[in-house]
């Protein structure tokens, strides 16, 4: 006969143990505890606050604030569960004005670090510690400290192995970081913060004050964004909507630069994504993304912001009322942009001559070539791209672009670290912004984008200087380069195949055609024996698209393009 199991009894959980399943909910990675503990710095009133992190936060998180400090007393309790000086019963969760009030932070993160917390309160001449090691507390001490507080976190789930295998490669996690610093400083503009990362100061050192605003929005979104930004402020009764919006030609294909901001906090509501995105309309494609930045101010008791442990989501008391308001706000800046554009077109049309149509056939060869070859002699260059090449009675249209990609790839496939591929310095080196986050990219990559003959000097966390490119790309558009390479490698991590894939990818994306608008038979030339110098089989009638041969319909087509176009000079016999 089977033996039932015992009966099982209720028990209340060790408080070690209900901190780390709070933490669970809490901390999903170092950026979630550099989140709780720089908000913790600013409800403490905190005007200047640094944040040191080493290894994406996996190894050390320390913030440091100059707030009111913590009263010596005070140190355990705030070690312990739903301990709290923002709330006092329960009428105050229906106004809260603090961006943290559970009291569950501090005691869940350090019940799964190392943890040391230092703290002088206003009005006391000595500060005191207080140190845990995974949830074990121990002696509050004496240690000399200015007015404010230092959390320090180390080794993150070191005591939960399984926790600590899942958070991603030290570049991810710092990135993870940098995007909560940016958030928070964008919605604090009166607090100078400042961040180091490995013991160096990145691009974050940014200037606090009334006015700090917009130097900040472009230091952190910037300058193209700031430039095309519209500007938005419209206020109904005590509901106020400002700040800036992203013009509809600049949409991008993920959500990282949309910024909502509810009486100071950040939040994530689909009601408001939804009236944004609707106010755009057409000007946005389906799968694209506008950017913008905008605060929302209104009664903190008209809206519900424990509603998460996150505390990203929100819910408001009259949810379709505020999705107008915000639907009528955002309408009405993209419409006072677009009755500008029309006004400043009709000035252009005014004086817009069309008699400077650019030829659209290049001029013909100015001299013979000393020898043959196999792909024939070039003779016009048409549309800046394509070569007409003669070859005896036959004649070649050449895609001059598909060519110089062919030629790229070959020399792609065999780069390695003692054949790197062939760079050109330029005459004048040119200097380029990028964004926040992508300086850590360029020193990262340094060695494998100069393998693949990419010269970067990085000049500030948020400017880069190109010194050289590869020789085939020596003149290719660096705004179609740059941009999307950095964002590429910013996604491939650390993989090295992947890293390597990225740059081949975005090389042949913004291969030019040549290196002036308006070649001459020389470089024509060059470039046709650089293609049968790589091995193709330059005989062929055609050869994967690179050539054609021409029947006699597309020359009479051709000379017929020509005349109409206006070719300058006549080809040689």
């Amino acid at each position: 006969m089977a033996v039932a199991p015992p009966l099982p009894r209720i028990h209340r959980l060790p408080e070690s143990v209900s901190n780390q399943i709070a933490a669970g909910e809490v901390i999903e990675r170092p950026a979630s505890v550099v989140k709780e503990l720089v908000e913790n710095s600013l409800d403490a009133g905190a005007t200047e606050i640094v944040v040191e992190v080493v290894r994406g936060g996996k190894e050390l998180i320390r913030v440091r604030d100059n707030g009111h400090g913590i009263h010596p007393r005070d140190l355990p309790l705030a070690l312990t569960s739903h301990a709290t000086s923002k709330l006092a019963d329960i009428s105050d969760l229906a106004c809260i004005n603090s961006l943290g009030f559970r009291g569950e932070a501090l005691p869940s993160i350090a019940s799964v670090s190392r943890f040391r917390l230092s703290s002088r309160a206003r009005d006391f001449d000595q500060g005191w510690v207080l140190s845990m090691d995974t949830g074990a507390a121990g002696e509050c001490l004496p240690a000399a400290h200015p007015q404010g507080t230092t959390v320090e976190v180390q080794h993150l789930f070191h005591n939960i192995p399984a926790r600590r295998k899942f958070m991603r490669s030290d570049q991810t996690e710092y990135l993870h970081i940098l995007e909560v610093i940016r958030s928070l400083a964008l919605g604090r503009p009166s607090i100078s913060l400042r961040m180091q990362h490995n013991g160096k100061q990145v691009f974050f050192s940014l200037a606090a004050g009334a006015d700090a605003l917009p130097a900040r929005v472009e230091q952190i979104m910037g300058r193209a964004f700031t430039r095309a930004a519209l500007p938005a402020d419209y206020q109904v009764r005590d509901l106020r909507l400002s700040g800036w919006l992203g013009h509809p030609d600049r949409h991008r294909s993920q959500t990282d630069r949309q910024y909502f901001y509810l009486n100071g906090r950040m939040i994530r509501d689909r009601q408001v994504n939804h009236a944004i995105r609707t106010a755009y309309g057409d000007g946005v494609p389906a799968g694209r993304y506008p950017e913008y930045l905008l605060y929302l101010e209104m009664d903190p008791a008209a809206a519900d912001v424990n509603v998460h442990p996150t505390k990203h989501e929100v819910r408001f008391r009259e949810a379709w009322n505020v999705h107008d308001f915000i639907f009528a706000g955002v309408r009405q800046a993209l419409e006072a942009r677009t009755q500008a554009d029309a006004g400043a077109i009709r000035e252009r049309g005014a004086a817009y001559s069309a008699a400077a149509v650019p030829a659209l056939v290049a001029k013909g060869a100015a001299t013979t070539p000393a020898a043959g070859c196999t792909l024939g002699l070039p003779r016009y260059c048409l549309s800046g791209r394509y070569i007409l090449a003669q070859r005896g009675s036959e004649l070649l249209l050449i895609d001059a672009r598909a060519v110089r990609a062919r030629l790229l790839r070959t020399r792609l496939a065999s780069v390695s670290e003692e054949q790197p591929l062939t760079s050109r310095p330029l005459l004048v080196p040119v200097d380029r912004e990028i964004e926040p986050g992508q300086a850590l990219i360029v020193e990262t990559h340094d060695a494998v984008l100069a393998r693949y003959g990419l010269n970067l000097q990085l000049l500030s966390p948020l400017c880069v200087r190109v010194c050289a490119l590869p020789a085939l790309l020596a003149h290719a558009d660096l705004n179609a380069l740059l941009p999307p390479l950095l964002a590429g490698l910013q996604r491939a991590g650390q993989e090295h195949e992947e890293v390597e894939a990225c740059i081949k990818s975005v090389y042949a994306d913004c291969v030019p055609a040549f290196t002036v608008a308006d070649p001459d038979v020389n470089e024509m030339l060059v470039l046709l024996r650089a293609l049968e110098q790589d091995g193709i089989d330059t005989g062929a009638a055609h050869h994967d698209g690179l050539w054609h041969s021409l029947d006699a319909a597309s020359i009479n087509a051709l000379i017929q393009y020509g005349s109409g176009a206006g070719a300058r000079g006549e080809p040689e016999a």
